[in-house]
Parts: C-alpha cells; sequence; structure tokens
C-alpha cells in the first residue's frame, strides 16, 4: 500500500527484529515501519475504505487490536456481525450524519459489544449503524453481559431491531433514533432491555440502565409495524427512562417478568416519555405467573392506541404501581387502563392525570379505568372528553382498602360514572365531581 492509501500516516522505521503490530508495515528488507498513533486510531490508517458496498472488515479488526479508541469519519461497511470481546474499547464517529456504517449482512447483530464472559466499559458515539432493510434477524447494535457502556448520539436505521442490552449493569443510552423506514415485516423490538442466559454478571438479569431521549420510529403501513415492541423490558433491575418516544409500533412498551430468570421484574421508572399511535397498547404488562415491583410513569403521556393504554395480563402480580404528576391518556379504543389482573394489584396509585376522549362503550363493565387493586388511590384525576357514554371508573369484585376522591367525570352523557362493584366496607369514594 501506499502511505496515501493509509491517510497520510506516519511511520517510524525500527530497528531489525521489531516485531511487527497491527497496522505496522513490513519492507520488502524485513524492517518494519511502525505505524505511529496520537490518541484514537483512525481507521483509515489501518486501511479501511470510504465506501457503503466494499467491506473493511479486516482494517476495523487492526485497529480494535491495536488501540482502545477507534475513531471513524465517512461511510464505511461491514460485511457481517463485527464482535468487540475485549474490554475498554471505544468506537467514536464524528456525527449520526458525518459516520455511517452499513452492514451487509442480513441475519444475525450487526455491531455487538461483549461476549459469554463479563467485560467492561465500552461506548459507541456519533455515528449511524444501517443494514439492509430485507434484514430477517438480528439487532443493529446488541450489548452483552458488560458493565459501564455508554451509547450516545447514535441511529440505528432501516432496522429488523435496534438495539439489544442483555445482562448487563451499568448502562447509559442518551439521544439514540431506532427509525426502520417503510419496513412491514415483523422484527424483535426497537429497544430491548432483558435476561441473558449466559448470566456472567447479576444471575442474567441487567441492573442499573438508563435512557435520555431514545426514539423508536416506524413508518408500517395497512398495520404492520418494524417491531413488535418499541420498547421491550423483561427481568430487569432498575431500569430510568426519561424523554422517550415510541411511534407506530405494535405496543409502545412491553414489560415481561417471565421471559426471564426468576420471572421478576424491579424498578421502572418512567418520565415525559410519549407513547403514541400504537397497533395494540402504548404500555402493557404480561408474562406467565410474572411478579412487578415498583413501576412509576411520571408526566408521561399515552395517545391512540388500538386497545388500551396500559393493559395487564391476568396472570400479573404486582406492588407498587403510579400514574402520576400531570400523566395524559388520550383517545384510547377500548378503554384506558385496563388494570384487572386475577389477583388484586397491592399499592397503585393513579394521581393528578388527564383521561379524554376514552372508552365510550355503552357496557357499565369497561370503563376508562378498570381496578382490581388493594390499597389504591384514585385521586385528582380529570375524565374529560365527548363521547357519548362509557363508565370513567370500574372497581372490580375483590378490591379493597381504597380512596377515590377529589376526581372530576365530566364524560358528556354517562349514565354510570363509577360503577363499584368491590363489595366491601374499608373504602372512601368522596368529593368528586359527577
Amino acid at each position: 500500500f501506499t502511505v496515501a492509501e493509509r491517510a497520510n500516516a506516519a511511520y517510524t522505521l525500527q530497528p531489525a527484529g521489531y516485531v511487527a503490530l497491527a497496522g505496522d508495515a513490513t519492507l520488502a528488507n524485513g524492517r518494519v515501519a511502525e505505524l505511529q498513533i496520537d490518541g484514537e486510531a483512525d481507521v483509515m490508517k489501518f486501511g479501511a475504505v470510504k465506501s457503503l458496498v466494499t467491506p473493511s472488515d479486516a482494517a476495523f479488526q487492526r485497529a480494535f487490536s491495536r488501540c482502545n479508541a477507534v475513531f471513524a469519519d465517512g461511510e464505511f461497511a461491514l460485511a457481517g456481525t463485527f464482535n468487540i470481546t475485549q474490554s475498554n474499547k471505544h468506537l467514536r464517529g464524528v456525527g449520526k450524519l458525518g459516520t455511517r456504517i452499513n452492514f451487509l449482512n442480513e441475519t444475525g447483530d450487526c455491531l455487538k459489544l461483549g461476549s459469554s464472559t463479563k467485560t467492561v466499559n465500552f461506548s459507541v458515539s456519533h455515528l449511524t449503524i444501517q443494514r439492509p432493510s430485507t434484514a430477517s434477524s438480528g439487532f443493529n447494535l446488541s450489548c452483552i453481559n458488560a458493565e459501564d457502556v455508554t451509547i450516545q448520539d447514535v441511529e440505528l436505521r432501516l432496522s429488523y431491531a435496534g438495539l439489544n442490552i442483555s445482562g448487563c449493569k451499568n448502562v447509559f443510552i442518551s439521544n439514540i433514533t431506532v427509525f426502520s423506514g417503510a419496513r412491514t415485516i415483523k422484527g424483535l423490538a426497537g429497544v430491548r432491555v432483558g435476561y441473558s442466559a449466559d448470566q456472567a454478571m447479576n444471575g442474567g438479569k441487567p441492573t442499573s440502565i438508563y435512557m435520555d431521549s431514545v426514539d423508536v420510529e416506524t413508518r408500517g403501513a395497512s398495520g404492520f409495524s418494524g417491531f413488535v415492541d418499541g420498547f421491550f423490558y423483561d427481568s430487569s433491575d432498575g431500569i430510568y427512562m426519561s424523554k422517550c418516544h415510541s411511534f407506530n409500533v405494535d405496543n409502545g412498551l412491553t414489560i415481561n417478568a417471565g421471559s426471564g430468570s426468576g420471572n421478576f421484574f424491579v424498578g421502572l421508572w418512567a418520565e415525559s416519555c410519549y407513547f403514541d399511535k400504537c397497533f395494540e397498547h402504548n404500555v402493557r404488562f404480561i408474562g406467565a405467573a410474572s411478579q412487578y415491583e415498583d413501576v412509576t410513569f411520571s408526566n408521561c403521556q399515552f395517545r391512540a392506541p388500538a386497545f388500551t393504554c396500559a393493559f395487564m395480563s391476568a396472570n400479573c402480580t404486582l406492588k407498587g404501581l403510579s400514574f402520576v404528576a400531570g400523566t395524559r391518556f388520550r383517545k384510547s379504543g377500548t378503554g384506558t387502563l385496563s388494570l384487572a389482573p386475577t389477583a388484586p394489584i397491592e399499592n397503585l396509585t393513579i394521581d393528578s392525570c388527564l383521561l379524554q376522549l376514552c372508552n365510550d362503550s355503552s357496557s357499565a363493565s369497561v370503563g376508562d379505568v378498570r381496578i382490581h387493586a388493594n390499597g389504591f388511590h384514585y385521586t385528582n384525576n380529570k375524565h374529560d372528553g365527548n363521547v357519548a357514554s362509557g363508565t370513567c371508573l370500574v372497581i372490580i369484585a375483590g378490591s379493597d382498602n381504597f380512596i377515590v376522591g377529589q376526581n372530576i367525570f365530566t364524560k358528556s352523557s354517562a349514565s354510570t360514572k363509577i360503577n363499584d362493584v368491590s363489595g366491601v366496607v374499608d373504602k372512601l369514594i368522596v368529593n368528586n365531581l359527577i
């Protein structure tokens, strides 16, 4: 090769006997010209080609084998799954528009961080990862059994499935876009946070996952979306999401404690998130014999699902669920909150929420909100909208120890505003405007 082909990289001629490293050049006389690296390693100095069709796998591999921090500026192609298995590795571009890595494989993951054993300290930032629209399996970016991971300013484009965080700890995800274009086939999820069968850390359960400004958007046609779920969480311990957005998917957020080890999910705080125009539910709790604890939605918006804004399957058990602080539900198809599992929810709070243009069923047992819970507060909420009929609040038989107070029920012509069939004494329904 010529120096110009390696981005005019600098080399130093080494004495005889020097062992060449990745990126070095061995001359005709056997002497080694050592590649000089200052800080990050530019993949162009290792032979990468700026092309979306000519693979540069070998150049990227040489760069990561030589350096911990790799820099890419421009458009590149990789032929198949690129797996970084060593700790302390970092990949940086110049921005979502300035750096694009086009993976040519239609199956399997694209960029994969980690392995079956514990690894630490990864980062991926300021780039776009894309793949063919004909992809039929795998995530654009997958992180497995890793601790202390940062994924920032990344776009995952034309994805079969977007981002996978499996069995990881201390993960910070910021300013991520998952966009599927005009796809109509089913994938897995825009963002999956879940259990790892390798169990390298925390029994395989992801812990302490922080997401800020993560957008999942598809442009599915005729009732099909690019992903089954915008966000999919299973058997996790501590997820915080802020200013996240899920649009035009089947389900905005699915929490499935039954799909991992121990059927247990602890700790979700969702703040200022927006789940919009889902073909099924905005948020759903599912899973066989699943157990949930401490789930809170604060100042979130749930809009225009085909079915319910929030749905809970009959076999779930839950301790500590809250919808609070200006959370808004609008234009739901068959009811807003269906929170009526077989076993009553413990410690349910629905406070200071706005429900607009919700259920208009003539059945008094349907309701904007259906609750089966022990120890719940339904306070300071407002039901509003010009729907012709429909009960506002249905309290299921077996519910106990609850307060319904300071609510405003202003649906235009609902014959029954509160349908309380709990049949218990330990309750207080007071100071509601009907």
